[in-house]
């Protein structure tokens, strides 16, 4: 699984570990996490599961397979 972290604003902030739609683009949540209070209270890491976003590709769409990446 691949994605991108945003720093919050402070030192020592919990983690928020967000998973977009399946075919959404992680470029379109940078904006909206980045554009609020967001990350005054948190680091967010948007992660796209396997065989989707830039992740890695693999020949298994098994859902469990998916959730257990995570």
């Amino acid at each position: 699984m691949r994605g991108v972290v945003l720093k919050g604003n402070y030192n020592d902030l919990p983690n928020l570990i967000f998973l977009p739609e399946a075919f959404d683009t992680i470029e379109n949540w940078i904006p909206f996490f980045t554009n609020n209070q967001i990350l005054n209270h948190r680091n967010v890491h948007i992660i796209t599961p396997r065989n989707f976003g830039n992740s890695d590709r693999n020949e298994s769409f098994d859902i469990e397979e998916v959730a257990a990446d995570v």
